[in-house]
């Protein structure tokens, strides 16, 4: 994203800060993002504050939570863990694709947590 938009009362250019909103439009029984609004503040010099908003496809704040949650090096394996019908919806929830459903980034954290005592050689 650039870093200046144009003023929509005086055409400046004016500087982009950070996000401030994101609103997803999510389907009621797949759970996928159809299309995600983000909510930026600018300034313009003359102007002062406004809002400039972006479209985009998936939804960057489930991107980076799901992130942080399930770590690279062991999403892959937690994939495979996974049972068949429960893969494609665990990855393009945690691609921002998707929003989870209640109860399962808590049963997908589970199963890595189990995942991880199997591998330390604690119970299971």
């Amino acid at each position: 994203m650039s870093d200046s938009v144009r003023c929509p009362k005086c055409d400046k250019a004016a500087y982009v800060g950070r996000m401030e909103a994101e609103i997803s439009e999510i389907g009621v029984i797949n759970h996928n993002v159809g299309f995600v609004v983000r909510r930026f503040r600018a300034t313009c010099p003359d102007c002062g504050p406004f809002f400039h908003d972006r479209v985009g496809h998936h939804g960057s704040i489930t991107k980076k939570q799901m992130t942080q949650l399930f770590p690279k090096r062991h999403r892959r394996r937690l994939r495979d863990v996974l049972p068949e019908d429960e893969r494609k919806p665990f990855m393009r929830t945690l691609i921002g694709k998707r929003e989870p459903k209640d109860g399962e980034v808590e049963h997908w954290l589970a199963v890595q947590k189990a995942m991880r005592n199997t591998t330390a050689g604690g119970p299971l």
